[in-house]
């Protein structure tokens, strides 16, 4: 790995750590004080980091937007400890980040994205409300030509037959319905569904490396 390969393994780990541990990610003038590097050097990682799909920057900015499966920007899915909250992107991104958190943790978000609330418990490692089911309406291969609306359309329905009316509804194409991972096969499955797809986001360490290691209070700057 080259140097500035390194680096932005380095600052993924430090948003995403910053995320999980205090709710937020440090910004770039937080970054240049934990690394000892300039704004520039900051910068360039971030739009490397973006080539590889690991973060999303603001479109024109090197200023991280999304760090999957964390949003930085207000969403319509929330995800609640009992310290803090993050956004998700998605239904399936916010099982990611109760994954990461390794915590018991609810789930605020609505059937199909309209009005109806709807909230998961993960307790355990698994959703409590097992019988719903995520609708990805666009095929993963798909997901990178606009991830925005990709994960807009990652949705959460009480059964298939719901997916199904509500893609008439909309004209949106039914695509893959899966199950959300739940008690009748298990703890810890929702570690164990999303950690494939989370371990490729932070750059190959594992999710346990990930909640184990810990930087001082003074690193993240709290």
């Amino acid at each position: 790995m080259t140097e500035l390969g390194k680096l932005g393994s380095t600052i993924h780990h430090y948003l995403v750590r910053g995320l999980i541990d205090d709710g937020f990610a440090p910004d770039i003038g937080k970054l240049q004080e934990l690394l000892e590097v300039d704004a520039s050097t900051v910068k360039e990682a971030l739009k490397r980091l973006e080539a590889s799909h690991s973060i999303v920057c603001h479109p024109g900015r090197a200023v991280p937007w999304v760090i999957h499966p964390f949003s930085l920007s207000p969403t319509a899915t929330w995800v609640q400890s009992a310290q803090r909250g993050w956004w998700a992107p998605c239904i399936w991104c916010a099982l990611g980040v109760a994954a990461l958190v390794g915590e018991n943790v609810v789930i605020h978000s609505r059937v199909g994205g309209e009005a109806e609330d709807l909230d998961l418990h993960i307790c355990d490692g698994a959703v409590r409300e097992d019988s719903i089911v995520t609708h990805f309406a666009v095929p993963l291969r798909g997901a990178w030509d606009n991830v925005h609306h990709y994960c807009a359309t990652v949705l959460p329905f009480r059964s298939e037959a719901d997916v199904e009316a509500w893609s008439r509804r909309h004209a949106i194409p039914k695509g893959a319905v899966a199950n959300c991972p739940g008690r009748r096969t298990g703890p810890p499955l929702v570690r164990q569904t999303c950690r494939p797809r989370l371990e490729e986001m932070v750059g190959g360490a594992s999710t346990r490396d990930i909640r184990a290691s810990r930087p001082s209070r003074a690193i993240l700057g709290s």
